[in-house]
């Protein structure tokens, strides 16, 4: 990147960063975006992490996020602005509302523990897509590639069929079956 620009390297980069999807958008590769920042010495800014695009969930909304929240006594924003931090990112958070912008400001007393770090940075694993794959440096906290693994032990080696649908589809093809519609 800095090689594109030898008058005037990049010092700062903008990207989408929450704990869903850490960096690009499309990562289909993997790629360990914080990694290869720092090793080009660029700061990241992470702009609208407590946001749900390009998932359909937020964070905030998350769980396992307001879990640590409730356990900290924080808002689940503050926690993930907290995380944005620890990680190196500068994070970028807006609101309308005063009381939220007071909150995100308050995230200086207190610190997220190595294992509150790793669930945090672990709730990409459950986004896992062809085009968002997770840097192999993000620790899988909760297991998720060893379940997928059980998963593709029992799973059917020929593809699925109307006549033998897979069960996360069960009731799509229930539907499509009773109502005699025509593939």
């Amino acid at each position: 990147m800095k090689a594109s620009f030898p008058d005037a390297p990049p010092v700062t980069l903008q990207s989408k960063f929450n704990p869903y999807h850490r960096g690009r958008t499309a990562n289909g590769a993997g790629e360990d975006f914080l990694t290869a920042s720092a090793e080009l010495g660029v700061v990241v800014t992470a702009y609208c992490p407590l946001n749900d695009w390009p998932s359909k969930m937020k964070a905030v909304d998350d769980a396992h996020v307001r879990h640590i929240a409730g356990r900290l006594g924080k808002t689940a924003a503050q926690v993930i602005l907290r995380w944005a931090v620890q990680l190196g990112l500068n994070p970028l958070t807006r609101s309308r509302q005063e009381e939220r912008l007071r909150q995100a400001a308050q995230i200086w007393d207190f610190e997220l523990s190595d294992d509150d770090m790793a669930r945090l940075s672990g709730l990409a694993w459950f986004v896992l897509s062809p085009s968002n794959k997770v840097p192999a440096t993000v620790v899988d906290a909760y297991g998720v590639r060893s379940a997928d693994a059980a998963v593709a032990q029992h799973a059917p080696r020929e593809r699925p069929t109307v006549a033998q649908p897979i069960k996360a589809c069960d009731m799509a093809w229930s539907m499509l079956d009773s109502s005699k519609m025509e593939l």
